[in-house]
This record gives C-alpha cells, structure tokens and sequence, in this order.
C-alpha cells in the first residue's frame, strides 16, 4: 500500500523528518545542505521553457498544469514515477521544491501524479 506523499516548500526542510526526502527542482536550492535530502531527481522538474513561460503566475497555472502532465506522461518521466511509487510503498515521501508558492508548483503535481491511477 502507498504511502501519503506530500509536498514540502525549501524553507520548511528542518521540520520532523517524517518520510523520505526528495528534492524535485532541476537546479540545487542555494543554501540547502545535501544532509538535508535523501534523493535528488532533476529529471522529474519541468523543462526549463515550462518553467520560464510559467514564472510562478498564478493566471498561468493552468496552462502550466496541463503541459506539465503531459512532460510527465513521457516514457523517462513516466519510469522515474514508477520508480518513486515503488519508493512510496515501503516509506512515506516528501516531494521537496524551491518554488515560491506552495499550492501552485511542479511537486504538488507530481504528488497527483503519484496518487493517480497509471495512464489517468
């Protein structure tokens, strides 16, 4: 059984452990000690047109949210899900990001990618 993913915004990494950490942004947040993670997938961050046509606009989101299902429908993404579903049966994780709002970025989606069934 799958444990509950949640997502957890940089500044909030020195709360109680309580899953598997794992950061989701392409590039490594300054100031973000490698102690403070326990796995690193850049593979799983938007391309880097999503995330400049994005630049956190909430009037954006939508759009933002349906180009990125699909970049995490592609075969690479889609294997690393996997992979973090796999992870997510035998500990909870903790999808971490840089981004600046915390209801509106790229983990919060892969959380939903993660809790929906394949090919929904």
């Amino acid at each position: 059984m799958q444990r509950i993913t949640s997502t957890r915004l940089i500044p909030n990494t020195a709360a109680p452990k309580r899953g598997f950490r794992i950061l989701v942004d392409a590039q490594w947040p300054e100031g973000l000690s490698r102690s403070s993670i326990d796995r690193w997938i850049p593979e799983l961050a938007p391309s880097d047109w999503l995330t400049d046509h994005f630049g956190h606009d909430r009037t954006r989101w939508g759009t933002f949210r349906s180009r990125y299902r699909r970049q995490l429908a592609s075969r690479k993404r889609r294997a690393l899900l996997t992979n973090l579903t796999d992870l997510a049966i035998a500990h909870p994780i903790i999808l971490l990001t840089a981004a600046p709002a915390e209801t509106i970025n790229h983990a919060r989606l892969i959380a939903e990618a993660l809790t929906r069934p394949a090919g929904t």
